[in-house]
Formats: C-alpha cells, sequence, structure tokens
C-alpha cells in the first residue's frame, strides 16, 4: 500500500479520424488519425507538460487512432520508454452493420427514431452483423485467440461499459492502487463508459457526457481509489468545441 498522498489518472479523447469530417461512423473499423487529429494528439501531450505527473503506466485500444494518439503524446513528454497495454475492451462501441454509413446514410436506410436511439441511448444496440459478415471482429488477425462468442457484433452503451469495466477492475485500478500514475487514451462512449464507472454520472446521463479530442481530464484519487479533484486541463469553452463527433 502506497501512502496517503494522491495518484492520478489522466483520460484523453483520441484525436480524429480521417471519417470524422464526413460523420461516417467508425466504431471498429480501425482508421488513421486525420491532420487534425494529429494536431490533437500533440496538443493533448502540451496541456500534460504542464502539469507535473510522472506517468509509469498507460493503457489505450486495438485501433490505430487510439494507438498513435498514445504514441505522440508519449513521445511528446519524452516518456516512450513506457510499457503500455492495447487491449480490445477498449476499443469503441461497436456500431454493426451502422459502420461505414454516414449519419444521412443510416437515416434514408433506417429511419430518424432509430438512428436517434442507437446513437443516443443506453441500452439499445444496432443492427449486428452476423459472425461470418467480413467485418465482424472475429475474421481480423488482430482478434485472433479471443473466443469469437466474446467479440461483438455490435453493441449498446450498456454492453460498452461491461467490458470496459471489465478491464478497469483487472488492470487500470489495480495500476493506480498501486501507486502508479496512469494515462488512459481511448474513444468517445469507453470515455463515457469510464466516467459512470467513476460515479460522475448514471445511465440516465451518460449519454450526454460531453468528451472532448484531445484534451486531458485529470482525476486525483486517495488511497481508497476515491476521487479527491477532477477538471479538464482546459476551459469550458475549448471542452465543448472540441466534442468527439466519432
Amino acid at each position: 500500500m502506497f501512502s496517503s498522498k494522491t495518484t492520478t489518472l489522466a483520460l484523453v479523447g483520441a484525436g480524429e479520424d480521417i471519417w470524422t469530417e464526413e460523420e461516417r461512423t467508425a466504431g471498429w473499423i480501425d482508421l488513421p488519425l486525420s491532420e487534425l487529429g494529429l494536431t490533437q494528439a500533440r496538443e493533448a501531450a502540451a496541456m500534460l507538460g504542464t502539469k507535473s505527473i510522472k506517468f509509469s503506466a498507460a493503457f489505450t485500444s486495438m485501433m490505430k487512432r487510439g494507438i498513435h494518439t498514445l504514441n505522440i503524446i508519449l513521445d511528446e513528454l519524452d516518456i516512450n520508454w513506457i510499457k503500455y497495454k492495447k487491449h480490445w475492451r477498449l476499443n469503441p462501441q461497436h456500431y454493426g452493420a451502422l459502420q461505414n454509413l454516414t449519419r444521412t446514410e443510416i437515416i434514408e436506410k433506417y429511419g430518424e427514431q432509430n438512428y436517434i436511439n442507437w446513437m443516443h441511448s443506453y441500452n439499445i444496440k444496432p443492427p449486428a452483423l452476423e459472425e461470418n459478415d467480413e467485418g465482424h471482429p472475429s475474421m481480423e488477425i488482430k482478434y485472433q485467440g479471443i473466443p469469437t462468442k466474446a467479440l461483438p457484433g455490435a453493441e449498446s452503451l450498456e454492453d460498452t461499459e461491461k467490458r470496459v469495466s471489465s478491464y478497469w477492475a483487472d488492470k487500470i485500478a489495480p495500476a493506480i492502487l498501486s501507486g502508479k500514475s496512469a494515462l488512459v487514451v481511448s474513444h468517445r462512449n469507453v470515455i463515457r463508459a469510464l466516467r459512470k464507472i467513476l460515479g460522475e454520472v448514471d445511465e440516465n446521463s451518460v449519454t450526454e457526457l460531453v468528451v472532448p479530442s484531445g484534451i486531458p481530464k485529470i482525476y486525483e484519487f486517495n488511497n481508497k481509489l476515491q476521487i479527491v479533484d477532477t477538471y479538464y486541463l482546459a476551459d469550458d469553452g475549448e471542452v465543448r468545441n472540441r466534442t468527439i463527433r466519432n
């Protein structure tokens, strides 16, 4: 057990990807950062550089936009030596058959009310991909070794939270409790799920949480993993302007 001083968690939304501007749904489709996303990652590093946080643990998803954002931050902070963990449980929410469709295409195909339900509800999942669909995660080499039944064909935010909660309990929380300050780079609904797990919101308000691209949210914990302080490294206006769109 470590001393009574606080340890720190920084949550950072990955930079925007190349589909964000056209409002095309990415989900588990593995896209690179856009030029704006690269800039957002560097700006996140600059914001973290204003603090005296000695990170010794870092976590991200299996998505290149998460991995690239984290690598840029580690490089800019000159802490590339940190051995970070990548895991599919920190992947974005899986949008099933909606992936690779724009907002307009989804509304034209399924109707506006369905779009609203799928994108803004806690427990309604979109149409799922079958396990034999070429877009199903089980078809990707990076997920070989993971039981097919464990990989989603589509998820609600509630489903996403369940897998994120498992990873939080197994890996992230123990790292913080051991005295490590942790950096987590992930995606919109994963960060919403983490903030619900941390007790900031309930299921009625979690879908409306603002999650900005590339602006760190800092949490300071006591030795019982209770939050003693939390804040963004930017003002409210900038946080609203950077709300993650994909």
